[in-house]
């Protein structure tokens, strides 16, 4: 029986500028469908929560990723739509072109996600609203899922103390922050020196990655109490919109079938190899998981 991965987030129409002055409008995005597309790269049952307005193609995911969607709800406001702003140096932000507290509105709620689909499964929390996030972890855990993932939203980090960001963590058994979070959280630190101190703050978590984009991702397994490392798998970058989200997918479902944090990363890191090459979610209809499989093997050869 395969295993069941669960990507919670958001679904957006994401109008993106580069460092470089180009720019692309109307990209269909989200971070909980990059999460569900990076997960369905790989032989795992991949259900999306998320919210979609009338504008985004939601019955274009089954038939292009074997996505399920039935946890998905439209409304009638048009779908959540951003500013995606990059810097050279990687670092992003994504301005919101939509109201505000469209965002709340527009992010799934514990009452959206059944207790009986949590049980059992291996769920991803992506980068929503904190309260909600908190809230949506908790009933994760409380329903009986078996292994909770989250990457935390940026947007609150500068001004989040180490208590708040505990109530966040407490629940979960993977935290999958970037770079840039982490310099956030612990500004001053390098990734090696906040992973330390991620691991000895917050004990509850089973593993801590922390995501460097093109130098690959660090990490920690308390199981093995083992640090790792793990490369990125190179190709010529397109589009590097979701490439966080779709690692994180990736990772879920490495996990739920391996159960070893230091494979889980690689399948997360083909899985964002393959999401920066094209543009857009529905771009990578072309990708299989053929093509992720063979990746791996060169990644990390068993």
């Amino acid at each position: 029986m395969k295993p069941r991965c669960i990507c919670v987030g958001n679904m957006t129409i994401d109008d993106l500028v580069f460092h470089d002055g180009t720019s692309k409008m109307g990209v269909l995005g989200g971070d909980g469908v990059y999460a569900a597309i990076g997960a369905s790269f790989w032989a795992a049952e991949v259900l999306l929560s998320a919210v979609a307005g009338p504008d985004y193609p939601v019955s274009r995911l089954p038939r292009s990723f074997g996505i399920d969607i039935s946890m998905v709800i439209t409304k009638e406001r048009p779908s959540l739509r951003n500013w995606g702003l990059y810097e050279r140096d990687g670092s992003r932000q994504f301005v919101f072109r939509s109201p505000r507290d469209q965002w709340n509105d527009y992010t799934p709620g514990p009452d959206d996600l059944p207790p009986q689909l949590l049980r059992g499964a291996f769920v991803h929390v992506a980068p929503v609203p904190w309260e909600l996030q908190i809230n949506l972890v908790k009933h994760a855990r409380l329903s009986g899922a078996r292994f909770i993932s989250i990457d935390p939203a940026y947007q609150f980090l500068d001004d989040i103390s180490e208590s708040d960001l505990g109530r966040l963590v407490e629940q979960a058994d993977a935290f999958l922050p970037s770079r840039q979070e982490v310099r956030a959280i612990y500004p001053g630190l390098n990734p090696d020196e906040a992973l330390h101190r991620l691991v000895d703050t917050y004990p509850n978590l089973r593993v801590v990655v922390i995501k460097l984009g093109e130098d690959g991702a660090l990490g920690f397994d308390r199981a093995r109490n083992q640090k790792f490392a793990v490369p990125a798998y190179r190709v010529r970058a397109v589009d590097p919109t979701g490439a966080g989200d779709s690692f994180c997918g990736g990772f879920i479902a490495g996990y739920a079938l391996t159960g070893d944090p230091n494979m889980a990363v690689s399948y997360g890191a083909i899985s964002a190899s393959l999401v920066v090459e094209t543009e857009g979610t529905l771009g990578l209809s072309g990708m299989s998981r053929q093509m992720a499989q063979e990746r791996l093997e060169k990644l990390a050869p068993t």
